[in-house]
């Protein structure tokens, strides 16, 4: 004769996740700590199997995270307008790289400045002045849609652009 025991290895939602199995080769009673023991290893057997999936959904949630970025990146890098998200403090957020063929700046001295950097000086006040209402009463003074106006280029020239406007709100920030 032999001693057996089995210990169900239970998930946090109670799903049975496998099965311990104790044997001794003598026959005998298992006492309550070699019980306990036997429980607790069930335990820790669930818990790592747990995690093992966690960790395995989480590297299949980064791996779709990153064929997103690269798709986002793909699409901003190949379109023809320039693309440019920014916060409430007109801070620049997001910018494509089409921003060099029409203001003569490459993306990077762009991203982190004031969007007004793009904003001839003529017409900052009112840019400055739009965002403070805009913000403080969250009702539009004009259309967002194909609006008609100039911005600066790098070497100081105006250029006539067309803009649209959208936002994005999150609970603690408003992207534009």
């Amino acid at each position: 004769g032999s001693a057996r025991l089995g210990v169900a290895s239970l998930g946090a939602d109670g799903a049975l996740l496998g099965y311990l199995s104790l044997a001794d080769r003598a026959p005998r009673m298992w006492q309550p700590a070699e019980l306990q023991q036997a429980e607790d290893l069930a335990g820790l057997a669930a818990s790592t199997i747990e995690l093992c999936r966690e960790a395995q959904r989480l590297r299949q949630t980064e791996t779709a995270l990153r064929e997103l970025e690269q798709w986002a990146q793909i699409i901003s890098d190949t379109a023809e307008d320039v693309l440019i998200t920014i916060d409430s403090n007109s801070q620049v957020m997001f910018v494509s790289r089409a921003v060099e063929q029409m203001f003569g700046y490459r993306a990077d001295e762009v991203l982190g400045r004031s969007v007004e950097l793009l904003v001839p000086e003529r017409l900052r006040q009112r840019h400055e002045g739009g965002m403070r209402r805009y913000i403080s009463t969250r009702q539009r003074s004009f259309s967002w849609r194909a609006v008609n106006t100039a911005g600066r280029h790098r070497d100081g020239h105006e250029i006539a652009i067309e803009i649209s406007f959208g936002e994005y709100v999150e609970p603690e920030r408003s992207l534009f």
